[in-house]
């Protein structure tokens, strides 16, 4: 699938790409409400020399290597937690201590993770100056002082703000997990159902036909853009000319009739100014001989879907073109094919395929548009009389 590809799949399954984004962002915030949180506390200790010398720094430096594991070794943690009055053995709160060292520096630094904020630094302040006791002990010879001198340069102090879990870092994982969830389950939607969307989607199940599709008209200054009625006449006026035509209408889904029948109407507004006769009817048999072929001028007949097959092979015996308006994304390709099973059976003329949006069928009516009936009704009058008067000549 290429980018126009995703694209329409959004557009059109929105809702589902969206409802699996939103479910992403509530478990993401229900996660930061389960989630337990964690403190962290750290306390430095410097590491010194007692002794001066040219070699003082670089023996520090090269001692200082091996403290952080004496920081988290049994004797210096479990002197903390008797210090602080915990007793190993028994259950206490969870705490987790690390040590380290950072490069080129005499410093150790103890950092202790609970989830507890005061009980995180206390920890780390007693394993601070249990850990510095030790290793002067430990250093020290059996005659004399400790080489080294440890001291706690900057206790920890309880903190106010979680590490985790982070709400920023688990919000964005939940929002970025559901976009690609919902586009997952939007593109899986798409290729389940049948529902056409797009001329790709028209053609997949029809085949090669010739197909009109309504431009959105967004970003565009044409005042008929977005409109389906203005394309759909000027289609028909060049094929009207001088003569009359006949334009049987039919659209694929039941839904849809009503939003179709005032498509017409639309269009034969959209007709009139241009000086061509347009008579809308949804009874063929009677608009068959609304217009005759010395009347020029466009009629077009809606046709059930429903029609039997021999009613509709009657009323497309007649039929200069049809029409077969597809409103995106309301129409299923079973029902497309049926139509078209159908107009093979009639043997109807091969159809013109109007692709557009609910939207664009119905935008722009034209405010003459109410008066449809009355405009028939005098294009009928016009259409008779232009018929009768070669018969009594």
């Amino acid at each position: 699938m290429g980018l126009r590809d995703y694209i329409a799949v959004v557009r059109h399954h929105w809702p589902i790409w969206l409802g699996v984004t939103a479910l992403g962002v509530v478990l993401a915030l229900t996660a930061l409400l389960a989630l337990p949180r964690t403190f962290e506390a750290t306390a430095e200790v410097f590491v010194s020399s007692t002794t001066e010398g040219p070699e003082t720094s670089q023996f520090v430096n090269e001692r200082v290597k091996s403290y952080p594991a004496i920081a988290t070794s049994d004797a210096v943690l479990d002197s903390a937690m008797a210090r602080l009055g915990m007793d190993s053995g028994a259950s206490q709160p969870w705490v987790e201590v690390e040590a380290t060292s950072p490069v080129e520096t005499a410093q150790v630094d103890i950092t202790v993770v609970s989830g507890d904020a005061e009980l995180a630094a206390n920890v780390a302040n007693a394993v601070a100056v249990e850990f510095s006791r030790v290793v002067q002990d430990l250093e020290r010879p059996t005659t004399g002082v400790s080489p080294v001198r440890l001291t706690v340069t900057d206790a920890a102090t309880a903190p106010t703000v979680p590490t985790s879990p982070v709400p920023l870092y688990v919000l964005t994982l939940g929002t970025a997990a559901g976009l690609l969830l919902g586009l997952s389950a939007a593109v899986v939607r798409s290729k389940m159902g049948r529902i056409l969307h797009t001329e790709s989607d028209l053609r997949a199940t029809w085949g090669d036909v010739e197909v009109l599709t309504i431009p959105s008209g967004r970003g565009r200054h044409d005042p008929s853009a977005g409109r389906a009625a203005p394309t759909i006449a000027r289609h028909l006026e060049r094929i009207a000319g001088e003569k009359a035509v006949r334009v049987c209408v039919v659209s694929p889904s039941p839904g849809e009739d009503r939003t179709v029948r005032a498509l017409l109407d639309s269009v034969a507004d959209e007709l009139r100014p241009r000086g061509v006769r347009a008579i809308v009817h949804h009874h063929p048999d009677v608009s068959r001989e609304l217009i005759a072929p010395t009347a020029p001028g466009v009629a077009l007949d809606f046709i059930d879907r429903s029609t039997p097959i021999r009613a509709w092979r009657h009323d497309h015996a007649g039929c200069d073109t049809v029409l077969l308006v597809v409103t995106t994304g309301r129409v299923d390709a079973r029902d497309l094919q049926e139509v078209r099973s159908t107009l093979q059976a009639v043997g109807a003329p091969p159809p013109v395929v109007v692709l557009t949006s609910r939207r664009a069928a119905l935008r722009g009516r034209s405010p003459s548009a109410p008066r449809h009936h009355a405009d028939n009704a005098r294009a009928a009058a016009t259409a008779s009389r232009e018929v009768s008067e070669p018969a009594s000549s």
